[in-house]
C-alpha cells in the first residue's frame, strides 16, 4: 500500500483520492476468488470491506454534485477545518471507543455476490469523486459541509480528508487478512 502524504489543497485531494482508490483496486483485481471472499477471525471479508466502502463513499460522490445551494440546508461550516492529520487523530479515537459502521454502510451478503462489479462499482466512485472535486473552489470545500455518523459535522474538505484515510484504514485491513490467510497456509515447521 502507498503511503500518503497528508494532503491540503484540492489538487493535492484529488491525486491522493486517485492514488488511493488506484491503489486498491489494482491490488483487488488480481485476488484470486476464494481470497476475496475469505473471512479470518469473524471479521469481514475483503469482499465486505470493499462493499463497506463503496457504501460510505457513494453518498460523498452524490453531494458533491449537488446545487450547492441544496447543500446549504445541511448548514454552513465557519470552523477552521481540521488538518488530515488532525481529523485522522480524531478518527483513531472514535475507532478506539468502540464505534462501528452503522447499518446503512454494512455490507448484505447479495451485495458481495460478485467480485467484477464491486471493482467496477469502486473504480465508478472513485473517478466520481475526483472528476466532481473539478466544480468545487477552496473556499467552497471549507464551507460546505456533510455530516459524519461518527464524527459529526464535516466541511467538504474534512469529508476528503476521511474519504483518503477511510480507505487506507481498510486497505490495511485487506492486507492484514491476506498476510493472516498466508500464514494459515504456511506449512508448519
Amino acid at each position: 500500500m502507498k503511503e500518503i502524504q497528508a494532503p491540503s489543497s484540492k489538487d493535492e485531494i484529488k491525486k491522493s483520492l486517485q492514488s488511493v482508490y488506484a491503489d486498491l483496486s489494482g491490488k483487488l483485481h488480481h485476488l484470486p476468488l476464494d481470497h476475496f471472499n475469505l473471512r479470518v477471525g469473524g471479521k469481514w471479508s475483503i469482499a465486505e470491506h470493499l462493499q463497506h466502502l463503496i457504501l460510505s463513499s457513494k453518498p460523498i460522490a452524490s453531494a458533491l454534485k449537488v446545487s450547492k445551494f441544496k447543500l446549504l440546508a445541511l448548514g454552513i461550516n465557519v470552523k477552521t477545518p481540521k488538518s488530515y492529520d488532525a481529523l485522522y487523530q480524531v478518527y483513531m479515537e472514535v475507532l478506539k471507543g468502540g464505534q462501528t459502521a452503522p447499518s446503512s454502510f454494512t455490507p448484505r451478503e447479495k451485495d458481495i455476490a460478485n467480485k467484477q462489479v464491486l471493482i467496477e462499482n469502486w473504480d465508478m466512485i472513485g473517478e466520481k469523486l475526483v472528476s466532481r472535486l473539478d466544480d468545487w473552489g477552496e473556499t467552497q470545500l471549507n464551507r460546505f459541509q456533510l455530516p459524519h455518523p461518527a464524527i459529526g459535522k464535516l466541511s467538504m474538505r474534512e469529508m476528503m480528508y476521511f474519504t483518503i484515510f477511510h480507505t487506507q484504514h481498510h486497505h490495511k485491513a485487506i492486507e492484514n487478512i491476506l498476510f493472516l490467510n498466508d500464514i494459515a497456509k504456511a506449512p508448519k515447521v
